[in-house]
């Protein structure tokens, strides 16, 4: 590998690439390119404030119809940080990988939002 990774906490395999999700300081999944062995950041999670203890665990990636990369990380979450006690919680993020720019969201007009209203409401007062 072309950079070391510590604290791995789960790997996957998946189309010639590794994911590995870490538990070091930024918390970051990472890329492994199996043929080349280039490492790449792929995203970080987010990191909690104060006295929380948390730990990022195992992930599942899965292919996209679109080629895109769907990615489910796993984290186990203490928020009373007590040592001793356990009342831990997990946590799962999902993430969506694309090579392209996520689409720029357009609002609805007035008159489609009114036209969808008078159509729900006009279902609800048939049902």
């Amino acid at each position: 590998m072309d950079q070391e990774l510590k604290r791995v906490q789960g790997a996957k395999v998946l189309d010639g690439r590794m994911y590995l999700s870490t538990d070091i300081g930024t918390k970051s999944v990472y890329s492994l390119d199996l043929a080349t062995a280039h490492v790449e950041e792929l995203f970080r999670l987010p990191i909690f404030e104060g006295d929380i203890r948390f730990e990022t665990e195992g992930l599942a990636p899965r292919e996209l119809a679109d080629g895109g990369l769907e990615m489910h990380v796993e984290r186990v979450i203490d928020p009373q940080a007590v040592e001793g006690e356990f009342d831990a919680y997990p946590r799962l993020y999902r993430y969506v990988l694309t090579d392209e720019p996520a689409p720029v969201p357009v609002p609805a007009t007035l008159p489609l939002v009114l036209s969808g209203l008078a159509a729900f409401g006009l279902a609800l007062r048939r049902s």
